[in-house]
């Protein structure tokens, strides 16, 4: 026998529900107006259900359930809970379509093994090992049952509640749904099932089935990654009509509405409150005021007289801040929690008074952190930039005289030694002497001393410090490692004339290929006799990077390096002889440059012995020095040595 029902709309907001006729006046449970069900209505027949849940939870556990809801987040207003009290809670029930899908997948993909390789690097001259992919073709099928809800009124979606619940009814037990009878929704109210199957299927269903058939097998596919993966599903699908009872919380915030949903099952609740924005934007502050300052103190640092100053200040200035700007929105914020943890249990008398003594320590505390953070900021900003040990320490002759009392940054650079002090300074020791010192130390690997003495003489005009400093930051000695610190330095020194410095700074110029620069400080360094520099002159010469190519010059500076022992220079002279096919001469100079211990070299005379060029054939020779570029990993050496194992394996025969 069919179960007749009447179905009413609310002339408040339009939406469609479904009661049992013997109830005549209601409230709609979106917007809480009143409907009155005239006596001409005339009942009709309800939509066929299969199953529905039975109630579990009250009212009473309901607006419980909401105040834990609402104290979850320190954001939510705290008026709310007031609009709680005065808000009519309602039970509805919501039709759900259940689908019972049984699939199978047929799919196919490319299968990926990672595997490995040895491979000679031409680059670094070493054999490195390769990782690579093989992809295989692999095919394969799977079966699976899945199940999924979808709602089956307009309404749920008119007032978007779709998803929350979706999301409620995929969890709940549905081996505790009974078989519909019309006596359980004696004096309830209900949704009308006005949408289609079909159409909730593709709606809601598809997508999600699709993506989970498609990781299933995925997940089938054998390897350690996959590629190009193909698809083909078939599915055949039940559909069941299910009334869930929930229990809905309407309200209006700031314009706009809010919904709180509970399944009236297994208690399981969704909807996102309003925030307050202030709040959040407190907290943010809070822990942006001392980054802030802590980065502006380390720019201020690199910007004082001394970039390392910074470096050499105690720990807990910048951790102390640091430190400051983690902790203070923390506590802020559980501060908040603290005080908002008794409101579900407070009636609305003792709730005002809480939110006026919330309210007032919300003020107080915001502006007395950030007060502080401010002044620790600023202390911290000053500090930095002015650091505390000044010139003091450096005209103390106990240091000058080799006793350990470390100076600071700031007393040995860019000139901020007052006037008195510097000839203080120079009555004591020169800046040569102060630069020898510096080299003793730096011998005796003694670096912080290193770096004082270096710092102090190139202080007072040491070109030669000025470079070593730049040595120093170069290689990390002292020092943290800074390639732009090390260029500063090689710039004072190569504006000074020191030839070393500006072949240094030449070497970082042709690195990064500013050659034009590198050629001309090259030239500079070389015309004083620096060797490094008469062997990277001839080089580019040779190559022509930065300079037009000119072989005669090559010869001219890499002779003069050659003469001066650079065995670099050697062997690209060498080089020069054995294309020209001078090879006696060549293999003059390889032998100079090998036993320097040049690998190249090594090879090149090692290959002059087994072919008899530029000297009489001697496998035993060639052999040797073979054998000490292959012992450096030289690839040529290492197959050349190969070579005529081989070939003396086989005259063996």
């Amino acid at each position: 026998m069919a179960f007749k029902v009447i179905q009413i709309v609310c002339n408040g907001c339009g939406s469609k529900i479904e009661i049992d006729p013997t109830i005549r006046v209601g409230k709609c449970l979106w917007c809480g107006a009143v409907i009155t069900v005239s006596k001409d209505v005339i009942p009709h027949n309800m939509t066929p259900v299969d199953y529905i849940f039975e109630d579990k939870i009250d009212k009473n556990k309901f607006m419980e359930d909401i105040k834990a809801h609402l104290c979850d987040d320190v954001d939510t207003p705290d008026e709310l809970y007031d609009s709680l009290e005065q808000t009519e809670l309602y039970m509805c029930y919501l039709p759900m379509f259940k689908y019972n899908i049984d699939w199978t997948a047929k799919w196919s993909a490319d299968a990926g093994y990672r595997m490995s390789r040895e491979r000679y690097n031409s680059s670094t001259k070493k054999t490195e090992t390769e990782y690579y992919t093989e992809y295989r073709p692999v095919s394969g099928e799977t079966i699976g049952v899945s199940t999924y809800c979808g709602p089956g009124s307009k309404t749920i979606e008119e007032k978007k509640l779709d998803e929350m619940v979706i999301n409620l009814a995929d969890n709940l037990p549905f081996e505790l749904a009974e078989h519909f009878e019309p006596e359980l929704l004696s004096g309830k109210t209900w949704l009308p099932y006005d949408k289609k199957d079909e159409d909730v299927f593709v709606r809601y269903i598809q997508e999600p089935l699709d993506y989970a058939i498609e990781k299933r097998c995925s997940d089938q596919v054998p390897g350690d990654t996959h590629a190009r993966l193909s698809v083909s599903s078939k599915y055949t699908k039940t559909t069941e009509k299910i009334l869930i009872p929930f229990w809905i919380f309407c309200y209006k915030w700031d314009d706009e509405m809010y919904v709180i949903v509970q399944d009236a099952v297994e208690g399981g609740i969704y909807g996102d409150p309003p925030s307050i924005i202030s709040r959040m934007f407190k907290a943010f502050t809070l822990a942006t005021v001392p980054i802030v300052g802590l980065i502006a103190g380390l720019i201020l640092a690199y910007k004082s007289p001394d970039p390392d100053s910074y470096l050499k200040s105690p720990w807990w200035w910048g951790g102390g801040l640091l430190l400051v700007g983690i902790l203070a929105p923390i506590c802020y914020r559980a501060g908040l929690d603290c005080y908002r943890a008794d409101f579900k249990n407070t009636d609305a008398v003792g709730r005002t008074t809480m939110i006026k003594s919330l309210r007032k320590w919300d003020k107080i505390y915001f502006w007395i952190v950030l007060t502080i953070e401010i002044v620790i900021s600023t202390v911290y900003c000053i500090y930095c930039f002015y650091p505390i040990n000044r010139a003091s320490d450096i005209c103390d002759k106990r240091v000058l005289l080799n006793v350990k009392k470390p100076m600071s940054a700031n007393d040995t650079v860019k000139g901020t030694l007052p006037d008195v002090q510097q000839s203080q300074v120079k009555k004591t020791m020169s800046a040569n002497d102060i630069y020898k010192k510096g080299l003793s130390s730096y011998s005796n690997k003694d670096y912080v001393d290193t770096i004082e003495c270096f710092r102090l003489a190139a202080n007072l005009g040491s070109a030669e410090a000025e470079n070593m400093l730049g040595v120093c930051y170069y290689t990390g000695k002292g020092v943290s490692k800074d390639l732009g610190m090390a260029k500063e330095w090689w710039q004072k020194a190569a504006k000074n004339g020191y030839a070393a410095g500006q072949s240094n700074l030449a070497q970082i110029y042709y690195k990064e290929e500013n050659y034009e620069q590198a050629v001309q400080l090259f030239t500079l360094s070389a015309n004083q006799g620096n060797i490094a520099a008469q062997e990277r002159l001839g080089y580019c010469y040779y190559t022509g990077k930065g300079i037009s190519k000119d072989l005669g010059k090559a010869k001219e500076w890499l002779q003069k390096a050659a003469e001066n022992g650079s065995a670099a220079g050697q062997f690209y002279l060498a080089q020069i002889y054995y294309k020209e096919e001078n090879y006696e001469q060549a293999v003059k100079l390889f032998t100079l440059s090998a036993n320097q211990g040049d690998v190249a070299a090594q090879e090149r005379l090692g290959y002059c012995y087994y072919t008899g060029k530029g000297v009489s054939k001697d496998l035993g020779k060639a052999k040797e020095w073979l054998q000490k570029a292959a012992e450096k990993d030289h690839k040529k050496a290492i197959e050349l040595l190969k070579k005529i194992d081989n070939e003396q394996e086989v005259s063996q025969q």
